[in-house]
């Protein structure tokens, strides 16, 4: 990829190893500036040489967009739902969010389970974060009532 248009191998690129009908590839590209046009295209090298895909290009954003990615732990069952809205996990639990966008996760156990707390990265401990980087936070739940051990009693 470039900015200049027809990008070859001679500029950024990736390895993303062999590919084929049945084995299909994706690739992700990062460092990428705001409000910047790209120019991309896939190759194949062998040992006849290096083969061009169509060129394609996009324009990035004025706004930097960071993701938030949440994993639920425990032996409970619960979502996690965040205001502003984007992530109801259950089913979507990564999203992104503008530069200093301030973000609000709530925790919602279901029957059965209690929600005993965040972790993950240092902005997630309280379930509301900033969002200046990709943030990973992770919410635990744990089945309630929890099994009690009581010794036997000898008379």
């Amino acid at each position: 990829w470039n900015t200049g248009g027809t990008p070859t191998t001679a500029d950024n690129r990736t390895t993303e190893g062999a590919a084929s009908t049945t084995n299909p590839f994706s690739s992700s590209i990062t460092g990428l500036s705001k409000s910047t046009t790209y120019y991309v295209r896939a190759y194949a090298t062998n040992t006849t040489g290096t083969t061009y895909g169509t060129e394609v290009s996009f324009t990035t954003t004025s706004v930097t967009a960071w993701q938030l990615s949440i994993t639920k732990e425990g032996n409970g069952k619960g979502t996690v739902t965040s205001v502003p809205g984007g992530i109801t996990c259950g089913l979507d639990c990564n999203e992104l969010y503008g530069d200093a966008t301030q973000v609000t996760l709530t925790a919602i156990p279901e029957s059965g389970s209690r929600f005993t707390g965040w972790s993950g990265d240092t902005d997630c401990e309280n379930g509301t974060m900033t969002m200046t980087s990709d943030i990973n936070c992770t919410a635990r739940f744990l089945k309630f009532p929890w099994s009690m051990f009581l010794p036997a009693m000898a008379k």
